[in-house]
């Protein structure tokens, strides 16, 4: 993005037609996209992993909890089903 503006700032100072500008920072975005979508699939693939490792930690907090449940003394598992307050 820096690269595009300076390139149509630049040609600013050359010329005055805004068409000049406009093609000049046209120009610098063809060379400029190409090497922003070479690694854009990094992007995809760093974002489903991130996804996956999510999910991973809710699965094994789930098989804490239960483990924590089934570990339990019998009088602390009749608690757990009882409402934590009453409405009046």
């Amino acid at each position: 993005m820096a690269q595009m503006l300076g390139m149509g700032l630049a040609r600013q100072g050359a010329v005055r037609r805004r068409e000049d500008i406009e093609i000049a920072m046209e120009e610098s975005m063809m060379e400029i996209i190409p090497q922003l979508e070479k690694r854009t699939q990094y992007l995809a693939l760093l974002s489903n992993i991130a996804t996956l490792c999510g999910l991973l930690g809710t699965i094994m907090g789930l098989i804490e909890a239960f483990t924590a449940v089934a570990g339990a003394n019998p009088a602390q598992k009749a608690s757990f089903s009882r409402p934590a307050f009453r409405q009046p």
